[in-house]
């Protein structure tokens, strides 16, 4: 993955992994110079209730260098302001 993921935009100043859910994932964002940001669903959500899948979970308890809580409904907006406001040279493109 990090060989694609530095081959998909060479030169690129910014680039946003909209979807970290492992450890592996997470080390590799902060190996390449990367911030991590977690963003909950909304403020109050619990991981344990209602998260039954290894990838809703692995990375609770992992340190991050942003934890937000937006109200609940915002979580689409609160990202789209993150891009913008940190990463305003980034393009949309899909990877995988």
């Amino acid at each position: 993955m990090e060989s694609g993921l530095t081959s998909f935009c060479p030169g690129c100043v910014h680039t946003v992994i909209h979807d970290v859910r492992f450890p592996n994932e997470a080390e590799m964002v902060k190996r390449l110079g990367g911030s991590l940001v977690r963003m909950n669903p909304y403020d109050g959500w619990e991981s344990k209730v209602g998260a039954w899948h290894e990838s809703e979970t692995a990375l609770d308890g992992y340190r991050v260098n942003l934890e937000l809580f937006p109200k609940f409904g915002q979580l689409r907006e609160v990202a789209e302001f993150l891009v913008r406001t940190f990463c305003p040279d980034v393009e949309r493109r899909e990877f995988e």
